[in-house]
């Protein structure tokens, strides 16, 4: 039987309040018969009293993703019910009505609702005022990890806004809120929340666009009603960032909301923010996404959000002047809990610290329960991610302006309950001091926050540390995927360009990220230079604009700018979706022409005293200017023997700039050759060959070294097939070379480590990128496995290996396990050779030293299931191929004698051909083997 088992509407079911532009939808489709595809697909979009607006007609395709709506405008706030019908080559039909999909504002279109702002103190904007010269001076030349950026002054309390309104004594048929606001709000109606969802409306350039909401309330209702907010600095306007710089978007937080309700007789009331609103403060003494918050409970106000509340003290809002913002709805997944964790122990340490050990790093907080507290009792929580080798409390992150502590008064009562609403930490470990009598385990849990991404890759194996390093990457991703892609939950929540390149790939295997990041590259493109220079960080708010400008006088770098070719082309690949290509392309194309400018037209100091020769190929190196590099290799360390970031960068920038010219010249001709830009194509692929050219004859030596022992500039060199074939295999050999040398450990940093493996095992290296995965000394994936880790690291040598020293550093980065990707491709077997999953080969790792692995990648088709498992010569593979797909089955050193009629009859070149079903295949290997 053919069923439709998955239905979306941009990646979610049944979103309420999408932009109406162009809705996308998506689904999975499964069928008990072998060999199954999709022949036709039809979709209708009707509205609920059954008007059709669109009917796409059968369709003979194949695919069941990325399909746009493509009927006549949709109505704003208009809820829609779409029916999907598709068929098989088997003569099946399936046919699966009922989902809905409704919209919001069109963009533009003027709100009712005013911005309004509660009576509230101006902060100062800490730096943001100072000198270019002072800037220097305060963050050093060179070095701004671990500054003194100021102070903790400055919070700012949460303020609280009700509404009291009575409505018609008429049946309503709907009622929705759509609200947005500069800060993050949390929203009730009579009493009761609207929304599990945290952290609204979320991080954006809010001086490009806010992002609204919009919530189903019908069933809130009274006849009369109070609706409440509470609204915090966020992003908008608290510490934010690197320095913990404050106002990056406005020095007051705001709000902007609207209240429909339907009635049956079809007429609307719209109660909206205005100047009939009124706030006061409460019990947050401050809320701050980075410092933390400070309630007291003794301030706590009641019923405040309930009809018959009598507000005393509050007062009147301002009604801000008529702006222009930009208000957009929904396109992704929202963030809020997704999983309630236990502690594995609370104790005291040899000094007398109260510990709660959460037993992995998380991002999000603790809710904590206290019994018989006296009124007035302090209870502070310091947050950390790791404790120091002695065991003791230490902040890890440099706590400047992020303290990560959050304080609760207690009111007395013989049960309070805490729960944080307005901040998230990056932690393990809380130090707990105040709390009087009794400490139980049970009355602490931990809130993991994230964006509420389906989790779509299953990965186990033998090796329990393997398996482990896994769980680390999955946990480091969900930790940073909040809202946007962060380079870390606790440091400075920020969405580092060149972290994403690195990792996309990564991320794209572990959960479904293809709204998430279509999202951020909207950001990106937003954020994009009028000259094609992509940011280092996006949103790129003023605090770090200040900083790439007057620290480092460059405000992009190769790599992290090269993140708008590089992501959409990789979720392209991964997802099948066009639309990554066709909405990038013109930022692609600008960036690339700004690099090619400053390549072109750069000249380092020595440029006259070069001969002829060497100075006609300048044009075609991108050798000036400031660049991140191979950010954080290991081997380069400062007096105290931790990795010297900055000095890794001007080891190596100058060679990474140029390689990532020519990949970034290669992807952009390929997506030109996709979206049929011939004379694009053509150009970028000729200007690929030439660069790859003056590279190597500007930096590889006849023997096929680098000036520089340093393995990533090998690494990138190979991945990027910058050199001839001959070269290739003497860099090939050295670098492998370089690696023995180093006791089997790698050497790479940020902008080469995703590339490591995959370019040993491509030249015959298959041994080292063995030794390199399963090594534990440091530095390795699995030192930091060894140490407990439950997230991956920002430095290889965080805990330093000679002393056992706990550094300072991130400790939830999840940049270094971009191999997550050559674990699924070469251990699991998973390859992706189509588009989306569409053809896709299976290879399970047995050449590696596991007896079995087994998982699962959930591709826009459905699940793909490998479970192996070798036994002497008996090898055995369980495989799932979803609907729509076909699979080529590597089995390697199969002796055919052994192998069932039905999988040799589909054998060709030692590969089974297999389209969709489940299968159990069993052979031996060969004798010889």
């Amino acid at each position: 039987m053919l069923s439709i088992i998955d239905k979306k509407c941009m990646g979610m079911q049944n979103p309420v309040g999408i932009r109406p532009a162009r809705p996308e939808f998506s689904w999975i489709i499964d069928s008990d018969m072998h060999d199954t595809v999709q022949e036709t697909y039809q979709i209708q979009v009707r509205s609920l009293d059954g008007t059709l607006v669109w009917d796409s007609g059968s369709c003979s395709s194949g695919i069941c993703s990325a399909v746009f709506y493509d009927g006549e405008p949709l109505r704003p706030r208009t809820c829609y019910e779409w029916t999907l019908a598709v068929t098989d080559n088997h003569g099946q039909t399936a046919v699966r009505r009922g989902d809905l999909f409704e919209t919001g504002f069109s963009e533009g279109e003027p709100w009712t609702g005013k911005w309004i702002s509660p009576k509230q103190e101006v902060v100062p904007d800490a730096f943001c005022d100072w000198p270019a010269d002072k800037l220097v001076e305060h963050f050093g030349p060179v070095d701004f990890v671990g500054l003194d950026m100021g102070n903790p002054d400055g919070v700012a309390p949460a303020y609280y806004l009700r509404k009291s309104f009575g409505l018609l004594p008429k049946k309503r048929s709907s009622a929705r809120l759509y609200i947005t606001a500069g800060g993050i709000y949390d929203v009730s109606l009579n009493g009761k929340p609207v929304t599990d969802t945290l952290f609204n409306p979320g991080f954006t350039p809010y001086d490009k666009y806010f992002e609204y909401q919009t919530f189903d309330v019908t069933g809130l209702l009274e006849q009369e009603n109070v609706i409440g907010v509470i609204l915090a600095d966020g992003w908008y306007k608290g510490r934010n960032g690197i320095g913990g710089l404050r106002n990056l978007y406005g020095k007051q937080t705001k709000l902007l909301a609207e209240l429909h309700v339907r009635y049956e007789d079809g007429t609307t009331d719209i109660i909206a923010t205005d100047d009939t609103w009124i706030s006061s403060k409460g019990p947050y003494e401050y809320a701050d996404l980075f410092v933390g918050e400070f309630y007291d409970a003794r301030k706590d106000l009641g019923a405040w959000d309930c009809a018959g509340y009598i507000p005393k003290g509050w007062t009147a809002v301002t009604v801000l002047p008529h702006t222009d913002e930009v208000l957009k709805g929904i396109c992704a997944p929202p963030a809020g809990v997704v999983e309630h964790i236990r502690p594995a122990s609370v104790y005291r340490n040899d000094i007398g610290e109260l510990i709660l050990d959460m037993g992995q790093n998380i991002a999000g907080f603790v809710r904590a329960t206290f019994y018989n507290q006296e009124p007035g009792a302090h209870i502070v929580f310091e947050h950390t991610e790791m404790l120091d080798e002695r065991g003791h409390y230490m902040n890890s992150i440099n706590p400047d302006c992020r303290e990560l502590i959050d304080h609760y008064i207690c009111c007395g009562k013989s049960s309070e309950t805490y729960c944080p609403r307005f901040t998230f930490h990056g932690f393990r470990y809380v130090r707990i001091s105040g709390l009087k009598g009794q400490v139980r385990a049970e009355d602490f849990e931990g809130l993991v926050v994230a964006s509420r991404l389906d989790t779509t890759m299953d990965f186990q194996c033998s090796n329990p540390d393997i398996t482990r390093l896994q769980s680390n990457i999955f946990r480091s991703q969900q930790g940073n995927f909040l809202g946007i892609p962060t380079d870390c939950p606790q440091r400075e929540k920020a969405g580092w360009t060149g972290d994403v390149f690195v990792y996309s790939d990564t991320a794209s295997y572990v959960q479904d990220v293809r709204m998430f990041l279509k999202r951020w590259l909207e950001m990106v493109r937003m954020e994009q230079f009028a000259n094609g220079i992509v940011p280092v960080t996006v949103p790129y708010t003023k605090n770090y604009y200040y900083i790439q400008d007057c620290v480092f006088q460059a405000h992009t770098s190769c790599g992290w700018g090269d993140a708008i070719i590089e992501v959409p082309w990789v979720l392209y690949q991964q997802y099948g979706d066009i639309s990554f290509l066709t909405d990038n392309y013109d930022a692609m194309k600008k960036w690339i022409g700004y690099v090619e400018k400053e390549a072109s037209e750069g000249r380092t100091d020595d440029y006259e005293k070069m001969p002829l020769s060497q100075q006609e190929r300048q044009p075609y190196l991108w050798n000036t200017g400031f660049h991140y590099g191979d950010w954080s290799y290991p081997s380069c360390r400062n007096e105290k023997g931790e990795t010297d970031n900055l000095q890794s960068s001007i080891n190596t920038r100058e060679y990474v700039a140029t390689a990532l010219y020519a990949h970034s010249c290669e992807v952009f001709s390929k997506v030109a050759a996709v979206l049929s830009k011939d004379e694009d194509a053509r150009y970028y692929r000729t200007l690929r060959d030439r660069i790859c050219k003056a590279y190597e004859e500007e930096y590889i030596r006849p023997d096929g070294q680098f000036p520089l022992p340093i393995q990533g500039l090998y690494v990138l060199t190979l991945a990027m097939g910058l050199v001839s074939e001959e070269k290739a295999g003497l860099l090939a050999r050295h670098l492998n070379q370089l690696i023995l040398d180093n006791g089997g450990c790698l050497d790479t940093g940020f902008m080469s480590i995703k590339f490591l493996l995959d370019v040993l095992c491509r030249y015959g290296y298959t041994d080292t990128a063995k030794t390199l995965l399963l090594q534990e000394k440091c530095p390795s994936w699995l030192y930091e496995v060894k140490h407990d880790a439950t997230t991956v690291w920002s430095k290889w040598n965080a805990i330093q290996p000679e002393t056992g020293k706990v550094t300072c550093a991130s400790y939830n980065h999840y940049s270094f396990g971009s191999v997550g990707k050559w674990m699924y491709n070469y251990i699991l077997g998973i390859r992706n050779t189509g588009c989306g999953f569409r053809d896709f080969v299976v290879e399970p790792g047995f050449d590696y030293p596991f007896q079995w692995a087994c998982g699962s990648y959930h591709c826009v088709y459905g699940d793909i299931r490998v479970a192996w498992a070798r036994d002497g010569r008996e090898r055995s593979i369980d495989l799932t191929v979803p609907v729509s797909t076909h699979a080529l089955i590597r089995l390697k050193d199969c002796d055919t004698n052994s192998l069932s009629h039905y999988f040799k009859d589909r054998m060709k070149d030692g590969y089974v051909s297999l389209g969709s079903g489940t299968y159990h295949i069993c052979y031996q290997t060969r004798p010889e083997m």
